[in-house]
């Protein structure tokens, strides 16, 4: 005699078909999150080797010449002075578009400040250079750019407002 109320239980049912779906949602986020983190380090990390490469130029141009460049305590920009950087500097490092270059160099005697370096040094009694390198990162807040500054008198970059 045939079973009368026999089912087949075939597929899946509407809830663990929204299980699945809430799991793998939740591993979206954080995969987004995750790889956003890891795309604003990438970035704060060029903008730390543009500095970089901009300080070991103000080095051979020192050892070069006994002075930073530029003399005087003037500030320069890269894309105002590209040609200056890349034969004065030996600068040839590519520039992404949106990321601002500065450099800025005291020869120690005077009483000066450096305007570029975002308040990280104190003192410039001894002759130095410092180098800014900005972008902005967040197009809805213009006010703040992630910002990296190297000076002679540090050993490292100082990265201001990373990731903002």
């Amino acid at each position: 005699m045939p079973k009368l109320h026999s089912r087949n239980r075939r597929g899946v049912t509407l809830v663990e078909l929204m299980v699945v779906v809430a799991i793998i949602a939740i591993l979206a986020s954080i995969a987004s999150v995750a790889y956003t983190r890891y795309i604003k380090t990438g970035k704060v990390q060029r903008l730390s080797q543009i500095a970089l490469d901009v300080a070991s130029g103000q080095e051979r141009y020192r050892s070069r010449n006994n002075a930073y460049f530029p003399a005087g305590g003037a500030t320069l920009d890269y894309a105002g002075n590209k040609t200056q950087f890349e034969n004065l500097l030996d600068f040839t490092t590519p520039v992404p578009a949106g990321v601002t270059v500065e450099i800025e160099a005291w020869d120690g005697a005077a009483a000066s400040d450096c305007t570029i370096c975002e308040g990280t040094i104190g003192d410039f009694t001894k002759q130095g250079f410092g180098v800014r390198v900005q972008q902005d990162m967040n197009p809805s807040d213009t006010a703040v750019k992630t910002t990296v500054v190297v000076t002679n008198l540090g050993p490292t970059p100082i990265v201001l407002f990373e990731g903002e």
